[in-house]
């Protein structure tokens, strides 16, 4: 998605066959600047919690790379730093190693539009 933002004068994205937004990458992050997002690096990070999140009403989009060696879990939220202590009880019986509130990316409004989450 990286090379999206540098090389790409319009991205395309697409959700069930149908273009949802064609916009520079400049343009597709105004989709995600109500957001912040909250990236945790962290180990035991399982399904049920990702689940957990999803059902979160101020997470807007949530992504999670769960491999053995490293996880990050991803969530897009208008209240960036406040929900740090919910994060936290959600990961109680996970190991947290790093967690970041970091402004949105082109790769966040595209998750957030696939998601179909933009209002």
């Amino acid at each position: 998605m990286f090379e999206a933002d540098e090389l790409c004068k319009r991205v395309a994205i697409i959700r069930d066959g149908e273009i949802v937004a064609l916009d520079t990458p400049s343009g597709l992050k105004k989709y995600v600047m109500d957001t912040s997002v909250v990236e945790v690096e962290g180990f035991g990070i399982t399904e049920k919690e990702v689940a957990e999140f999803k059902e979160v009403s101020e997470i807007l989009a949530v992504s999670a790379d769960l491999s053995e060696n490293k996880q990050v879990l991803k969530l897009q939220t208008p209240k960036g730093s406040e929900i740090i202590s919910e994060v936290q009880e959600i990961l109680k019986n996970s190991r947290i190693y790093d967690l970041k509130i970091k402004e949105p990316t082109l790769e966040d409004a595209y998750l957030r539009l696939v998601e179909g989450s933009v209002k």
